[in-house]
């Protein structure tokens, strides 16, 4: 957080217009007059699953397919996000001889792959770590989409017709960074 204050020393410091009459107007009171201290906060990012989020079945062994689209949103300040978490849900992917990693998981910012690739991890997920490469500026949100192959990496590409499953990402923890404050945040702060 910064602080700051505001003062006005005399009634020469303010220059008050009327909009219609285009006249000044004389400031009076008691001067000097001061905000007193006043706090900035740090900033925020929101994420939100986006509209056009893919909601319909996917094709077996299909390759590079959009799991997931997400809106990122900053306000006041720069965030970037260093790492963030990734899996998958749905009851048939949890049976004692059925776990499941899709392979080639990527995420993409903005249609750029950010990270590396790698597997997605039913139940516990997986982790991507991004650096420095998503950094969410305040005014300009940044779309971010998962992409997997529906193949069970894992050997027997056990992910059968019908399956159902859902990709999320996971509760981040100190996973972000505001560059303005340096402060530190959780992004998502709630599975999304």
């Amino acid at each position: 957080c910064r602080t700051f204050t505001f003062a006005l020393w005399r009634a020469i410091d303010l220059d008050v217009v009327d909009s219609e009459f285009r006249v000044n107007i004389l400031a009076t009171g008691a001067f000097p007059v001061s905000t007193g201290l006043q706090t900035i906060g740090t900033g925020t990012l929101t994420m939100v699953r986006a509209a056009d989020s893919p909601t319909t079945a996917v094709v077996r062994d299909g390759v590079n397919v959009p799991l997931a689209r997400y809106t990122l949103t900053a306000f006041g300040e720069s965030i970037r996000v260093e790492r963030l978490g990734v899996a998958l849900t749905g009851a048939d992917l949890f049976a004692a001889a059925n776990t499941v990693t899709l392979r080639n998981g990527r995420l993409l910012a903005n249609g750029v792959q950010v990270g590396s690739t790698a597997g997605i991890v039913a139940g516990s997920g997986t982790v991507y770590e991004l650096g420095a490469a998503l950094t969410v500026v305040p005014g300009t949100p940044v779309t971010l989409e998962v992409r997997a192959d529906i193949f069970d990496s894992e050997g027997g590409n056990e992910i059968a017709a019908d399956q159902a499953f859902t990709v999320r990402l996971l509760t981040g923890s100190n996973n972000a960074q505001a560059l303005g404050s340096l402060s530190l945040m959780n992004v998502p702060a709630a599975n999304a």
